[in-house]
């Protein structure tokens, strides 16, 4: 009988046991996800911000976060979460908790993080006068813009913009913009309006120039994507890509150096090149270093009364070669030509292009069976 009752206590005490074993574990809260306030950032060098992480369940048992960086020579994390940037690059902070984890890429930049129309204006305004050390901007938002920078007078400013991936659209009744006495140099953006009567970008006087590189974008596809006025430049590098027309003006403030324009590489779609002609004694031809990916339209305005007495011998020059062999292909990129010239002495019907193989380059020309 005694052995009985201690057999009975023993299964009271194992019953115990595995029901107090079975609480625990039922007890205990899985950690489902966990999540940054942030999934990517922006930062200078020798600067810090705190990214906060939230645990679901609030409740999880295991809730306590710990934190780690993959590149600790570019940004370091403390276990608050304040990530310091130490050098230019990029690195990826992550978040652990009870098995879950959530990730934050960091980039590190050296130049100027602008947020606001007011930031980027200034940073244009103070922008470097040295060509070997340019002012380099980096976009941390996108936003609606309608910049004005320089004058004809002012010394020379060098500028480099990435964009960041986001997009600088145009305040209503102004290009997105606009810049005298400046090199500016575009990477990672896009730019665009739908206001035929601006521009995307507008290059004024002359000696400013645009660099469109690797993933630069300017979009207006049914009106004027660059305006180049004489003497300035605009240059296309691969990966850029430009969505409208591009105008080559000439003269209007009595200057014989026409507005120019380099293709290298990239992509340019509802393409027209149009040549704003006042009267000058040439014009600064769209010069090709490579084979044009795209066809396009060539337009030719002369808001005056021109004759034929006005083309130069041979022809006006609209496209030229540079280390690129032009061939018929070339010539039959141009889909259609196009003479908006007050009066009737000079027409679409009675102009052609040619290719000069001589002077490996492309001619407008009076027809010699018009007159």
């Amino acid at each position: 009988m005694k052995q009985l009752r201690i057999f009975f206590l023993c299964l009271v005490a194992a019953t115990l046991v595995t029901a107090c074993g079975g609480d625990d574990k039922d007890n205990s809260t899985p950690v489902e996800k966990i999540t940054l306030d942030k999934e990517t950032l922006l930062l200078n060098s020798n600067s810090s911000e705190t990214l906060t992480a939230t645990v679901t369940p609030a409740g999880a048992t295991e809730n306590t976060v710990t934190w780690s960086s993959d590149k600790t020579t570019v940004v370091t994390v403390d276990q608050n979460g304040k990530v310091n940037a130490l050098t230019e690059g990029t690195a990826t902070v992550t978040a652990t908790a009870g098995g879950k984890s959530a990730t934050c890429v960091v980039t590190v930049s050296d130049a100027v993080i602008i947020n606001t129309p007011e930031q980027l204006q200034t940073a244009f305004e103070d922008a470097s006068t040295n060509p070997d050390s340019p002012t380099k901007i980096r976009l941390g938002a996108g936003f609606e813009l309608g910049l004005w920078c320089g004058e004809s007078s002012d010394p020379h400013r060098y500028i480099e913009l990435d964009g960041g991936g986001f997009t600088l659209s145009n305040v209503t009744g102004s290009d997105v913009i606009a810049v005298e006495s400046t090199t500016l140099k575009l990477s990672n953006i896009k730019m665009n309006t739908t206001d035929d009567s601006n521009c995307v970008i507008a290059l004024y006087r002359t000696n400013s120039k645009l660099i469109l590189g690797s993933g630069a974008k300017l979009d207006n596809p049914t009106g004027r994507a660059v305006y180049v006025f004489e003497g300035c430049q605009l240059i296309m590098d691969e990966g850029s890509s430009v969505n409208g027309r591009i105008v080559l003006q000439t003269n209007e403030y009595n200057s014989d150096e026409g507005g120019s324009f380099f293709y290298k590489g990239g992509t340019w779609e509802n393409a027209e090149l149009m040549f704003s002609y006042d009267n000058a004694s040439t014009l600064m031809p769209m010069t090709l270093t490579k084979a044009l990916a795209n066809p396009y339209k060539l337009t030719f305005v002369a808001q005056w009364v021109m004759r034929p007495s006005h083309f130069p011998e041979g022809g006006f020059t609209v496209v030229k070669g540079d280390g690129y062999t032009l061939t018929q292909l070339d010539l039959e990129k141009i889909t259609s030509l196009e003479m908006d010239v007050t009066g009737s002495y000079v027409t679409s019907e009675n102009c052609e292009l040619v290719l000069d193989t001589a002077e490996n380059a492309i001619k407008l020309r009076i027809k010699a069976t018009a007159y």
